[in-house]
């Protein structure tokens, strides 16, 4: 897990230079290629080249006046940023809004007679803004602490009500939208989409909300399992061989793709089925005449709730790698756990029937890693997955360790 966080880390954003313009401060528009990322937060600089095969130029907000790629449109602009945490526990007993001056991008969500803009800030932190009076004005909100006879209790100053009033005039109708309007893109972007209408007003440029992506699918495929005992007793348990044990798996998955970053970000769930089946013989011998013999039979059948973190990497040829890392839950639906003991002192034999494992868990837990290939709706995953195993004795431990090998199919 520490690996898989470490490799998206070190990962460095590809070049995507797709058509765009910029406009320099002198107002002359200029057409070519916009290195886009897709940003979850605002840029700081802006890559272009006039041609695919010209030198990169790299712009900062104060070099040019705005640059427009993929729909998007970043408009340059000297404003406040509000700098206190909207983290529940970093909030303060204090209502003020205090803010900072910065030159940035700011992304337009609504271009018309009236305008709605947005800045992402480092914290990941939403800002909006309104064009009023030549200036690109904050609409301040923010989360503060109060008491309430001595019970702390979280509460919201809503500057922008007031400023949205202010500013949306000529629209009776949309007053009381206003006072129940959210401080989120979707909702500030809806309003005035709404008072465009209200007011008849053809908009410039609305900015599509970005959703999350959901796909859903089925996979199948092998699995190989080793199961290691530990014990000081237990020899026909923890002398004995079990591994590799192959057999056939498979389920359903649905896989969540997070907004921004070209959706190589997602929360991934499968269910899955696995199983796995070992017929074992040990034997113990004291002397010529002293033996016991144990034939051991363990069948176990799970079903899996898989929870991942993934991560895309895109290669060539519309290839892509896929890493993930996450937890595993295993609820055990069928079981075979058989021991037969054949005792042998000189001309005495006896035969007697046992639990191979005395006691077992029904669910088990583990954490799980995955690499994948994909190729359009395919892909060809390795799965790693490690588990606390299904003994319920504390002189006993197990550790179920499989390998899946498995190709996936996405609708």
């Amino acid at each position: 897990m520490c690996a898989f966080i470490y490799t998206i880390g070190v990962v460095k954003a590809q070049s995507n230079f797709i058509p765009g313009s910029i406009t320099t401060i002198n107002e002359q528009e200029i057409k070519g290629f916009i290195d886009y990322q897709n940003w979850l937060v605002n840029p700081e600089e802006v890559s272009f080249k006039t041609s695919l095969e010209a030198e990169e130029e790299v712009y900062k907000p104060s070099e040019i006046k705005s640059f427009e790629t993929e729909g998007e449109i970043y408009k340059s602009a000297k404003v406040e940023v509000a700098i206190s945490s909207r983290k529940l526990d970093d909030l303060k007993f204090s209502k003020t809004i205090y803010t900072e001056n910065k030159e940035v991008f700011l992304q337009t969500l609504y271009q018309g007679n009236k305008s709605l803009f947005k800045y992402v800030d480092k914290r990941n932190v939403d800002h909006y803004y309104i064009y009023l009076n030549s200036a690109y004005v904050l609409l301040k909100f923010k989360k503060y602490l109060y008491k309430n006879q001595g019970v702390r209790k979280l509460k919201e100053n809503k500057t922008y009500i007031g400023q949205l009033l202010l500013y949306l005039q000529g629209c009776e109708g949309i007053k009381s939208k206003i006072r129940t309007t959210k401080y989120t893109q979707k909702k500030l972007t809806n309003l005035f989409e709404s008072y465009g209408t209200c007011v008849s007003e053809k908009e410039e440029f609305v900015r599509e909300v970005d959703d999350i992506k959901i796909n859903y699918g089925v996979l199948a495929g092998v699995s190989s399992t080793t199961i290691d005992f530990k014990s000081s007793g237990f020899e026909y348990l923890t002398e004995s061989d079990f591994k590799n044990s192959i057999n056939i798996s498979g389920g359903v998955f649905m896989n969540i793709a997070l907004p921004r970053s070209f959706h190589k970000f997602s929360f991934y769930n499968d269910i899955i089925y696995t199983n796995f089946n070992y017929k074992e013989k040990h034997t113990t011998t004291r002397s010529l005449l002293n033996k016991t013999d144990n034939d051991i039979k363990l069948e176990m059948s799970y079903i899996k709730l898989n929870t991942l973190f993934k991560y895309k990497i895109p290669l060539l040829n519309k290839f892509i790698f896929r890493i993930g890392g996450g937890i595993s839950n295993g609820y055990m639906i069928s079981e075979t756990n058989q021991r037969i003991e054949y005792t042998q002192i000189r001309e005495y034999n006896r035969e007697t029937n046992h639990k191979a494992v005395k006691s077992t868990r029904k669910y088990e837990r583990g954490y799980v890693g995955t690499g994948e290939l994909m190729y359009k709706q395919f892909s060809l995953e390795y799965r790693y997955e490690n588990t606390n195993g299904f003994s319920n004795l504390n002189a006993l431990e197990t550790t179920t360790k499989r390998n899946y090998l498995l190709l996936t199919y996405s609708f």
